[in-house]
């Protein structure tokens, strides 16, 4: 919003007001910043799979203008960038933390509880 308080040097606080008092300029200000975000979220997937680049160098001599010939250049996926995709949108799968139920049984006395932790050990050496 800064830029556009800028371009009509008003405040931030300004466009903000205007944005809740019209709704066609609010629609309008939303159109670009969908644009936007379509242009980050394709920009995120380059380089979470690698992408290559045309390049044109000019190159100028003293009697004429040469044109090198196009060179491509590649980018490597960014792990990273790799990262952030998979954790936001495929949550459930690659989150950070995952929640474990674990059921505890609580004993009533130190006893119960040496009685159990025998009774189990003697299962294993069975087992």
């Amino acid at each position: 919003m800064s830029e556009i308080a800028d371009a009509f040097s008003v405040s931030t606080r300004t466009i903000h007001k205007w944005l809740n008092q019209h709704d066609e300029l609010h629609d309008a200000v939303q159109v670009g910043v969908d644009a936007f975000n379509s242009r980050v979220e394709r920009a995120l997937a380059e380089r979470a799979i690698g992408f290559f680049v045309t390049i044109k160098e000019e190159v100028r001599d003293e009697q004429r203008k040469v044109i090198q010939p196009a060179v491509r250049r590649y980018y490597p996926p960014d792990p990273t960038s790799i990262i952030f995709f998979l954790k936001n949108r495929m949550k459930n799968k690659y989150r950070d933390v995952h929640n474990v139920n674990v059921n505890q049984r609580r004993f009533k006395s130190p006893e119960e509880a040496m009685a159990t932790i025998r009774d189990f050990s003697s299962r294993e050496i069975r087992g």
